[in-house]
């Protein structure tokens, strides 16, 4: 079951459960582009996850992106350079064969396939268009507080549209 809470800014979608791992809290929001998902995480006290392991990235595959590609925090800093938003050294990378490759030239942020491997996208990748699903991965440090249920926020042009017909929870941060 899905739910939201809203941010001073628009409604938030909780996809899933939250699940630990290495002591830190892991949950899935609702689609977005790369930078409005590393705002709407910094907002709440975390960050697009940063995959510092090939267990971590097990974990990420197994538990959240088996049947979709998940944002993740890496976004590139110059030709061949990349970063983690959360300010980790970067010392695990698992892009897929001939990538990253910047085509196009926009190719700045860092997503997983499927099958756990990684790619480089331009910021308005948006998948619902692609038809498939793309939901933000985000890496929280603490699981926040929510109360004051109420409906979702729909609006959101990239909400995948089979999450619209969800029943959601929206909840509003304390």
């Amino acid at each position: 079951m899905s739910s939201t809470f809203a941010t001073s800014a628009q409604a938030v979608t909780i996809v899933g459960p939250t699940f630990v791992f290495q002591g830190h809290s892991h949950t899935e929001l609702s689609p977005d582009n790369w930078t409005n998902s590393e705002t709407l995480a910094s907002a709440h006290g975390g960050h697009l996850v940063a995959v510092n392991s090939a267990d971590e990235n097990t974990f990420i595959n197994t538990t959240f992106g088996q049947s979709h590609a998940l944002w993740i925090g890496m976004y590139r800093t110059g030709a061949n350079a990349f970063a983690w938003s959360n300010g980790d050294a970067v010392t695990y990378t698992n892009f897929y064969p001939d990538e990253p490759n910047n085509w196009g030239g926009d190719e700045n942020y860092v997503h997983t396939y499927p099958n756990a491997t990684w790619n480089d996208l331009p910021n308005n990748a948006c998948f619902e268009a692609k038809k498939t699903s793309q939901y933000a991965l985000v890496f929280f440090l603490t699981v926040p507080t929510y109360r004051a249920i109420k409906p979702a926020d729909t609006s959101h042009a990239c909400v995948q549209t089979s999450a619209l017909s969800q029943t959601r929870r929206q909840y509003s941060a304390f």
